[in-house]
């Protein structure tokens, strides 16, 4: 449970039930009308895409994607972007590339990676001062002028200092 303030400093708790926070004023049935919600939406591409007869080219695509830049920053300590390999992983996204050619090179990688993990040289853990710093850097520079000042940065969506 975890106890939140409204605007005007009234109190209110949340129950935490499947990684999603629900007031504790809510009756044991809307309880199970949420979480029943919850539960059918999943994997809603990927059965979609089973009863079409393909798979969820989308989930694969983030699968690759992510397996081949984690490859990379573990061997170079860099990602780089746009991908070297864009091409293949729009291929993967229109489903041009098989299943299981795809589910092949997903295990391949995983397996590869566990090996690059041990051969590593990136830090074990992050230098917080260092990114402190760099953030700090960017932030007066881009974010603050020498007052203090707030820019309008509203271009930048909903991020804000």
């Amino acid at each position: 449970m975890e106890e939140r303030y409204h605007s005007d400093g009234r109190s209110y708790t949340l129950i935490r039930l499947c990684d999603k926070y629900y007031e504790e004023t809510l009756s044991i049935a809307q309880y199970i009308q949420h979480i029943t919600r919850q539960i059918d939406s999943f994997g809603k591409r990927a059965k979609q895409a089973e009863l079409s007869g393909g798979y969820d080219t989308k989930a694969m695509y983030h699968a690759y994607r992510i397996l081949t830049e984690a490859k990379e920053v573990l061997a170079t300590g860099n990602i780089t972007l746009p991908r070297p390999d864009a091409d293949f992983l729009l291929r993967i996204r229109s489903a041009e590339i098989p299943y299981d050619t795809i589910k092949e090179l997903i295990l391949e990688n995983t397996q590869s990676l566990k090996n690059d993990i041990d051969k590593s040289t990136l830090r074990d853990t992050p230098d917080i001062a260092w990114i402190d710093s760099w953030f700090n850097y960017w932030q007066t520079k881009y974010v603050f002028d020498s007052s203090g000042v707030e820019y309008d940065h509203s271009s930048l969506g909903r991020f804000r200092i």
